[in-house]
């Protein structure tokens, strides 16, 4: 796999620590380039060299031509709504291929 994937991080709980400390991720070239949270206090800190941003800006700082995959890891009660709130988004990725292929965010993974 030579492909590159950069991945937007949707939470910053206990499970984006799987993703962010993965050697398995990275060595299949899986690099998370950003990270969101909506929790006040954690916003402009940094986590694993990369400053949290405010999930509400995530539409605005998101770039399909650079991120092309997102994961969630919001805890349970929350995930149904960050799924619909990001599936509302209507950014194209080109790098993907087709006039219809949203950003992934839309069918990343969820936990």
């Amino acid at each position: 796999m030579n492909r590159k994937w950069n991945i937007a991080l949707i939470g910053t709980g206990e499970t984006s620590r799987i993703f962010l400390d993965s050697e398995t991720f990275q060595k299949k070239n899986f690099q998370i380039i950003k990270i969101f949270d909506k929790a006040p206090e954690l916003i402009g800190k940094e986590l694993d060299h990369l400053v949290i941003s405010d999930m509400n800006n995530l539409e605005m700082e998101i770039d399909p031509e650079i991120v092309v995959l997102g994961i969630v890891t919001v805890s349970p009660p929350d995930v149904q709504s960050v799924i619909e709130w990001i599936s509302e988004f209507q950014v194209l990725n080109p790098k993907l291929g087709t006039d219809n292929t949203f950003f992934t965010l839309y069918t990343g993974i969820v936990l």
